[in-house]
């Protein structure tokens, strides 16, 4: 538990009744994310970066004003 982190639940949840529902949830892991769970994630970040070129499809990405 190496990453310094704010609660990640609050920022990826509005609703306060969802936030209180994932928190009460047993099998959702409530601590700061693991060093190797980071590595990962910047790995995949880091991939989709480099062959984001390679998609030859049409998508629609969308980020919310008030995404953190």
């Amino acid at each position: 538990k190496i990453v310094p982190t704010k609660d990640v639940i609050d920022a990826a949840f509005k609703d306060p009744v969802k936030r209180e529902e994932i928190r009460n949830n047993k099998l959702i892991y409530q601590d700061k994310p693991r060093l190797k769970t980071a590595l990962e994630m910047l790995r995949t970040s880091m991939n989709l970066e480099d062959t984001l070129h390679e998609i030859t499809l049409p998508f629609f990405v969308l980020h919310g004003e008030a995404d953190t």
